[in-house]
């Protein structure tokens, strides 16, 4: 497998060349109009300008953002639409720098904390700063259990699976990356009341997995980092 990168400098865009994404794209808006740039436009408007440290957007709140094209010209539909955002770090420092930011007297709210994130409400939007460090955003996607949360949105550009936006038309739960089978196995649950189905190939790989833990490994203690 391979991955592409795809940059948009101006129509037509680019050949890709070719890199060492494998099977990820990332696409970046330079003084191009289009969907992605006004994705990009909300999402350091509402969310990169207030916190100021290396960070990214991914997860479910991609997933949402990405599928509602309406929330770019109606603030209110992405509010709707998304229950938190999820932002993570390149190093504990800039954990570190946004905690302080949300604490600072900018108004926010602590809602939640747990060992895996604090979470902040400020200005109608809800923050949760996951403390689990990546070295960048296609480290911390390639890690996530379903293609359909693999896509990550940086300040310039969106990071993704190649088939993220198949697997989410079709509500089709693919495999990624099983680091817990347990876990995954309680998502699918969780995906199958969003309409997203997991087909027999993902199914029996989940029960083969757990069928191999020993009766008392720790992924019998499922708790996601967030949510």
């Amino acid at each position: 497998m391979s991955y592409v990168t795809i940059t948009y400098k101006g129509p037509p865009p680019p050949p890709p060349p070719t890199t060492k994404l494998e099977n990820f794209v990332e696409r970046q808006s330079r003084g191009t109009d289009g969907y992605l740039k006004k994705v990009l436009n909300w999402t350091n408007k509402n969310i990169f300008d207030k916190i100021p440290s290396d960070c990214w957007l991914a997860g479910g709140s991609v997933r949402s953002i990405m599928s509602n094209s309406a929330a770019y010209d109606h603030h209110n539909a992405i509010l709707m639409e998304v229950n938190d955002f999820d932002i993570y770090f390149a190093s504990d420092r800039d954990f570190e720098i946004a905690k302080a930011k949300m604490n600072s007297g900018i108004g926010a709210t602590l809602i939640r904390k747990t060992p895996f994130s604090e979470k902040y409400e400020l200005e109608g939007l809800k923050f949760d700063l996951v403390n689990v460090i990546y070295e960048s955003p296609l480290e911390c996607i390639r890690s996530f259990d379903f293609t359909i949360c693999c896509a990550a949105i940086t300040p310039d550009s969106l990071i993704h699976h190649k088939e993220y936006f198949e697997h989410i038309s079709t509500k089709s739960l693919v495999i990624n990356e099983i680091n817990n089978p347990v876990a995954a196995l309680s998502r699918i649950q969780k995906y199958a009341k969003k309409g997203f189905e997991a087909n027999s190939e993902t199914l029996l790989s989940i029960a083969r997995d757990i069928a191999s833990l020993p009766v008392d490994s720790s992924h019998f203690n499922v708790e996601e980092l967030y949510n």
